[in-house]
């Protein structure tokens, strides 16, 4: 857990950076927002997901299956083409 939970966290700084670099010349702040608002958002959502799950009659034992299906979601999501 110790583990996870310090790769999970590794990932903020980087991520921040990366937007803040990316933002509009003036804007960096804005793109640090964004990029809090979408973990935050990402929590909401993985919550809101388990407690639907939860209340249609899932097990708490088939969660972690079930969560797994967001990152891999999310990977698919990374490797679409970019449109421009």
């Amino acid at each position: 857990m110790l583990l996870l939970g310090m790769l999970a966290f590794a990932t903020l700084a980087p991520l921040q950076n990366h937007m803040m670099a990316r933002s509009p010349a003036g804007a960096d702040t804005l793109g640090a927002t964004l990029n809090i608002s979408a973990f935050n958002l990402g929590n909401a959502i993985g919550a809101w997901l388990g407690g639907l799950a939860l209340t249609t009659g899932f097990v708490l034992s088939s969660l972690p299956p079930l969560a797994a299906l967001l990152p891999l979601a999310a990977l698919a999501l990374a490797f679409l083409p970019e449109r421009t």
